[in-house]
């Protein structure tokens, strides 16, 4: 398990679409709310979450995956705004990141104006044990960050930043209702936890 100092953002999509403007035709998610089996990520088990890919085995192959929680593990029990479950993503101190992507049903279209609703929190409390000098110690690492929301030609890719959340202070459940304009045809989807800018 990677050491480094872990900072939280627990997702989850409201709705299960993606809408064009002024118009009735709908793409689906798969699996928006991040059903499955909860489980802190290991690098010999990969996403729990079907239908999700994990953007950290391409870019950063060393680290563990998203963990799929309400399951105790890092004293992280918030319960789910929808469904059983939802991901929690994390920044690391050492400058990487988690992020989860999809292949659409439908691509989003060049020049079309797009609506999603995500459901976004901080985790009150994050403990992950790290070994410093031989002695293990615990640290409670909860800071805030955002959600980027990328559009891309294949897994993982950052073609397009479609949307970027606030800063994600409260811990409560929220709904952020995003809009965004796509510049060039788009088949993947990416949620991606980061660090607020400009600076790591």
């Amino acid at each position: 398990m990677n050491k480094s100092l872990k900072f939280i953002l627990l997702f989850s999509a409201l709705f299960s679409c993606f809408s064009i403007l002024g118009q009735e035709e709908v793409i689906y998610l798969k699996n928006p709310s991040f059903e499955g089996l909860p489980r802190a990520g290991g690098l010999a088990y990969g996403i729990s979450a079907p239908g999700w890919i994990d953007c950290g085995r391409l870019n950063f192959p060393g680290e563990t995956p998203p963990d799929i929680h309400p399951g105790g593990f890092f004293n992280v029990v918030k319960e789910p705004q929808d469904g059983k479950t939802y991901i929690g993503l994390v920044a690391r101190e050492n400058e990487t990141w988690e992020a989860v992507s999809q292949l659409l049903d439908a691509p989003l279209k060049e020049g079309n104006c797009y609506s999603i609703s995500v459901n976004l929190a901080r985790s009150s409390n994050y403990v992950n044990m790290q070994s410093q000098d031989s002695t293990d110690i615990v640290k409670s690492q909860s800071k805030p960050l955002v959600l980027r929301i990328y559009g891309g030609l294949r897994p993982c890719d950052k073609k397009q930043l479609l949307a970027e959340s606030p800063l994600i202070e409260h811990t409560d459940w929220r709904t952020y209702d995003v809009e965004f304009e796509v510049k060039a045809n788009h088949y993947y989807i990416t949620f991606e936890a980061f660090y607020r800018t400009p600076v790591l």
